[in-house]
């Protein structure tokens, strides 16, 4: 799923996506962007480079 993730990020997204989804517990939504959230900092994100090795 990363790797898969990072591809679409790589090679399809302009600057941002939002997409939002169903599960059984409650509705899911995710904010995919080139820039840190405005109420983050770079280093409240976890980074997922070593997986994609």
């Amino acid at each position: 799923m990363i790797q898969l993730l990072k591809r679409y990020a790589s090679e399809n997204m302009d600057q941002w996506e939002l997409w939002k989804f169903e599960t059984k517990n409650s509705e899911v939504y995710i904010d995919i962007s080139r820039y840190p959230s405005k109420e983050g900092t770079e280093s409240a994100y976890v980074d997922l480079n070593h997986l994609l090795k």
